[in-house]
């Protein structure tokens, strides 16, 4: 039976996250729940901040030799990188790499790299 595109986002439920603050063994209990290797990681206003994988989390017990609930999220979480900062880092590379010593730089050279290698073509 089709549905329409509202009728679908109406039935879908609340993405299932945690807090960075939150213990890292809330974390393990909400993905055996749920059946999921990993969890988005949040902030109050719920920003994404990272991820928090069984990975993730086995290597921050090992590393800090303590037990899950000693453990908060933002310990054993790898913090993702958005595209927008992706695509600034990528801009601010290309101008150091036109810039010289002196500071001047080929403004139509840095266009055309950033042009090159961005997919929205904004202006830096």
């Amino acid at each position: 039976m089709p549905f329409a595109v509202m009728e679908l986002i109406e039935m879908q439920q609340r993405p299932v996250t945690v807090l960075s603050t939150d213990t890292v063994q809330k974390a393990v209990d909400e993905m055996v729940v749920h059946d999921f290797s990993q969890l988005p990681v949040v902030d109050q206003q719920s920003r994404a901040l990272g991820l928090i994988t069984g990975d993730s989390i086995l290597k921050a017990v090992s590393h800090f030799s303590v037990k899950l609930d000693a453990l908060r999220v933002s310990d054993a979480m790898m913090k993702v990188r958005l595209y927008q900062d992706i695509e600034n880092t990528l801009k601010d590379r290309i101008r150091a790499a036109f810039t010289s010593p002196d500071g001047q730089f080929d403004e139509g050279a840095i266009r055309a790299a950033i042009l090159n290698v961005t997919s929205r073509h904004k202006d830096f």
